[in-house]
C-alpha cells in the first residue's frame, strides 16, 4: 500500500513540472530569435545592409540555425548579390520545411546567373514532388529566360494527364524463385532472397514408423558411445 501512494505522489509531481514548464517550452518553441524579428524589420522597412548584418552575425554565433536563410537570400537578392542569394537559398532548401521555396528560389538565381542545367534540374525536382504550385513558376520573373526551352512546357501537366486519374495499378510480375537444389538450407543465414518464394520449405517431421536407422543406447543414462550403443531399426 505504501509503493502505490509514494508512486501516486511522484505521478503528481511530474505532471505538475510538465505543467509549469510546458508553456516556457511552446514559446521557445514556436517563436522566432529576437535577431530574426529585428532582420524582418529591417528587410520591411528596405534596409536591406542592416538585416543581412543582423543575420549575419546571428548566424556566426549560431552556426546550426534554421531559421532566417530565406530572408536573408532575400536581402542578397534585393543587393543584386546573386552569388551570396544563391548560397543562402542553397542552405535553406537542404532544410525540410524550406525546401520548396529554396529550390524555387535558387532555380530563379540559377536562370539569372545562365545556368540553365541546374535551373531546369531544380525545377523538375518541384515538379516530382507534387507539392508545389507551378503556376508561380510559369509566371516567375526570374525565369523568364527559360521559357523559350522546350524542357520548360514539359514541367507543366497536360490536359490529358487529368483524363484518368484512377489509373489501374500494374500487375507485379512474378519473380522467378530459386530451384530446390539452390534454396539455402534450413537454419543459414537467407541472404539475397529476393521474395517469400525463396524461403526453403518447412522441415518435415519424420514419421515414428520410420525404416531409416538411429542411434539406440542400451544405456539411457551414460553418454552414448560405440561400446554401449548399436544401430537398430526403429519401427
Amino acid at each position: 500500500m505504501t509503493q502505490k501512494w509514494v508512486r501516486f505522489v511522484c505521478a503528481l509531481a511530474w505532471m505538475a513540472v510538465y505543467l509549469w514548464f510546458q508553456p516556457a517550452m511552446a514559446r521557445g518553441q514556436g517563436a522566432a530569435p529576437e535577431e530574426i524579428r529585428k532582420a524582418q524589420s529591417l528587410f520591411q522597412a528596405k534596409d536591406y545592409d542592416g538585416a543581412i548584418k543582423t543575420l549575419e552575425d546571428y548566424y556566426q554565433r549560431n552556426s546550426t540555425a534554421n531559421m532566417g536563410w530565406l530572408l536573408l537570400g532575400a536581402a542578397y537578392r534585393q543587393k543584386g548579390d546573386l552569388d551570396k542569394a544563391l548560397a543562402a537559398n542553397l542552405k535553406a532548401l537542404q532544410i525540410r520545411p524550406l525546401r520548396l521555396q529554396g529550390s524555387f528560389n535558387a532555380a530563379g538565381l540559377y536562370a539569372l546567373k545562365g545556368n540553365a542545367e541546374e535551373a531546369f534540374k531544380l525545377l523538375q525536382q518541384l515538379r516530382d514532388t507534387g507539392a508545389f504550385d507551378l503556376d508561380l513558376v510559369k509566371n516567375s520573373a526570374d525565369l523568364k529566360s527559360l521559357r523559350a526551352d522546350p524542357r520548360f512546357e514539359k514541367l507543366f501537366p497536360k490536359p490529358e494527364d487529368f483524363a484518368n486519374p484512377f489509373k489501374p495499378a500494374q500487375a507485379l510480375q512474378r519473380i522467378p524463385t530459386l530451384p530446390v537444389e539452390k534454396r539455402p538450407r534450413t537454419g543459414s543465414i537467407m541472404i539475397g532472397l529476393r521474395s517469400l518464394n525463396d524461403f526453403p520449405p518447412w522441415p518435415r517431421r519424420r514419421s515414428m514408423r520410420s525404416s531409416s536407422p538411429r542411434l539406440v543406447c542400451a544405456n539411457t543414462r551414460s553418454i552414448p558411445s560405440r561400446s554401449t550403443c548399436g544401430r537398430r531399426a526403429m519401427r
